[in-house]
């Protein structure tokens, strides 16, 4: 069954079993998915204007079709379900973190925006995290990453510039293509420990703590491109698989590494090798 809203009257659904079509509304809308759900899935079509989400019990899962949303709009989910968040427009908000209210989603997000959109945020929840960017180049994305839990992966595919901020979590970027990945991490006090897995792309990880160690496989670094690995901050460091150069000596923006570093060679493509600076 599917419920249909339009008009520009803000609604709030609750106890929600079926579908929501909002693709014509442009009212603010507050939809809470009932605590039993027959098949377990819910589907929400947007409307134009803010939305929030909450997906009550873990093991459904609430696919929301975000494409009626535009710039400056923000989606909040939260809850136990896990989301999935279809066609996510330039400079679109996706919010779990429960900053806002309440607590941050504790189910899994998937997000995957349009091809090529630029300035998406995505504020992850505490569960595993997925962020899907297209093919075209020229995206740009920012992940907001303080409530992913330790040792928790976030996910990143696609084609655009991504940064992550404030990372205690794990990143797996081998589905990254092009763009740009920027790592910002944060103290990690559970145990000291951040793992980041490259795609072919360039790669800068500022770390921050002294005593956290970050480890980098840089395998998706391939040695046909032209990448270049980056290091700052007071973290020590672990490199494996490095097929391209490496800078750790600093920048205009960024310290030079203040951290030990270890680094193991991948197999390198010609007799030139790799750089460290």
């Amino acid at each position: 069954k599917t419920l249909t809203l339009d008009g520009s009257s803000s609604a709030t659904v609750t106890e929600l079993q079926g579908n929501v079509a909002a693709g014509s509304s442009s009212g603010v809308l507050d939809i809470t998915t009932a605590a039993t759900v027959d098949d377990s899935a819910v589907t929400v079509t947007t409307g134009t204007v803010n939305a929030t989400i909450t997906g009550t019990s873990s093991g459904d899962t609430v696919t929301v079709e975000a494409d009626a949303l535009a710039s400056n709009d923000r989606l909040t989910v939260d809850g136990a379900a896990d989301f999935i968040v279809n066609d996510v427009a330039s400079n679109v908000v996706i919010d779990a973190n429960g900053d806002g209210s309440g607590a941050a989603l504790t189910g899994t997000l998937q997000v995957t925006t349009d091809n090529a959109a630029t300035g998406v945020d995505v504020l992850t929840g505490s569960a595993e995290t997925t962020v899907n960017t297209g093919s075209g180049g020229g995206g740009s994305g920012t992940v907001q990453a303080d409530e992913l839990a330790n040792d928790t992966q976030l996910d990143l595919n696609g084609a655009a510039t991504i940064t992550v901020e404030d990372l205690i979590g794990d990143v797996d970027a081998a589905g990254m293509t092009a763009g740009t990945l920027t790592v910002n991490t944060v103290n990690n006090t559970d145990d000291s420990d951040i793992s980041i897995t490259t795609g072919d792309t360039d790669v800068i990880v500022d770390t921050a703590q002294s005593g956290d160690t970050i480890n980098i496989d840089a395998a998706g670094m391939t040695a046909a491109g032209d990448e270049t690995l980056t290091l700052a901050g007071n973290s020590d460091v672990v490199v494996t698989n490095l097929v391209q150069d490496l800078d750790a000596d600093g920048t205009q923006t960024l310290t030079e590494l203040g951290g030990t570093l270890d680094v193991t060679t991948g197999e390198l493509a010609n007799a030139s090798g790799v750089e460290f600076v």
